[in-house]
C-alpha cells in the first residue's frame, strides 16, 4: 500500500512509457473521486463487472444476489485475495458522473455512464452503490488537483516495476485500491 508502481509492457499510448500508479486504500479513492465530481469533472474508472450487477436495472450493489444461501457456501473473500487469485481485476471502464451524499457528506451511491448502449441499465446509466465501489472498483484516472499531497508524494518514490503477468497488469492503472 501507498507505493509507486508501474506494470512492465503495459502501455496504452504508442511511444509513451508505461503508466505509473500508487496503490491506495478505497476510502481515499472515494474522497478523490467525490472531489472530482463535486468540481464537475467526471472521471474514467475501471471495475470488475463480473459480480453483483444487473444489466436489466443498471444496478451495482454488493451481494445483490444471495448466492451463499442458494448454494449453501461461503463466498467471503477479500478484494486483495480476489486480485491475488486472478478473480478480481479491472476489466471494464466507465465514466463516474455523479455522487449521492448522505447528510453527513458520506457517499451513498454513484451515477455511472456505461458504454454498453441505451438498452442496458437505465438508458446506459447505472447506479453504483457505495459498498459495490469498495468491492469492485480498482482503478481511476483523475486530475492531480483532487489528489491530496500525501498521496501525490508517493510518486516521488522510486518506481517498482511489476511484471506483465502480475495480477492486475491486464489493465493499466493510475490509482488503485488494495491488490
Amino acid at each position: 500500500m501507498d507505493r509507486h508502481y508501474s506494470f512492465d509492457r503495459a502501455r496504452n499510448i504508442v511511444g509513451n512509457e508505461c503508466m505509473h500508479f500508487v496503490n491506495i486504500d478505497t476510502a481515499p479513492m472515494k474522497q478523490i473521486a467525490k472531489a472530482s465530481i463535486l468540481a464537475n469533472e467526471p472521471l474514467w474508472f475501471a471495475v470488475n463487472m463480473d459480480f453483483d450487477q444487473s444489466l436489466e436495472h443498471g444496478l451495482m450493489k454488493h451481494r445483490l444476489f444471495d448466492y451463499e444461501t442458494l448454494f449453501g457456501i461461503d463466498l467471503g473473500i477479500s478484494k486483495a485475495n480476489r486480485t491475488r487469485f486472478h478473480s478480481g481485476a479491472s476489466g471494464h471502464a466507465m465514466a463516474l458522473m455523479g455522487v449521492d451524499l448522505a447528510a453527513d457528506g458520506q457517499t451513498r451511491k454513484w451515477l455511472v455512464e456505461n458504454s454498453w448502449g441505451d438498452e442496458k441499465g437505465d438508458k446506459g446509466c447505472w447506479t453504483l452503490h457505495d459498498d459495490w465501489f469498495d468491492e469492485h472498483v480498482y482503478t481511476f484516472i483523475v486530475h492531480r488537483r483532487h489528489v491530496p499531497e500525501d498521496i501525490l508524494s508517493h510518486f516521488n518514490q522510486d518506481v517498482t516495476v511489476l511484471p506483465a503477468w502480475y495480477p492486475g497488469a491486464q489493465c493499466v492503472r493510475s490509482a488503485s485500491s488494495p491488490a
